[in-house]
């Protein structure tokens, strides 16, 4: 792995990503799964489009990290839509 700054970029945006994780999804959140999947799904985008096409990094390299992301988005949904739903408040007012 090289120390090009798109992959200390990948790397600071998956930290952020691992904290939202652990804030929001833990309790199932619905704005928390779908957070990290478009933020790490462009990262990954970004990956393949800027890295791997033009030949910077090896497929196989990289691969691993776009595979690894698409067997957490697929067993995140079963986990989501599987779950346990939150309980909902219901808005101040509201009858």
């Amino acid at each position: 792995m090289t120390d090009s700054p798109s992959c200390e970029t990948k790397e600071a945006v998956t930290g952020i990503c691992v904290i939202v994780g652990a804030a929001f999804n833990w309790r199932n959140s619905r704005v928390g799964f779908w957070l990290n999947a478009s933020v790490l799904g462009a990262v990954e985008v970004g990956v393949v489009a800027f890295m791997l096409a033009p030949g910077y990094m090896r497929w196989s390299d990289g691969g691993i990290g776009l595979g690894l992301f698409v067997l957490a988005l697929v067993f995140s949904t079963i986990g989501f839509w599987k779950g346990p739903r939150p309980m909902r408040v219901p808005l101040v007012g509201a009858r």
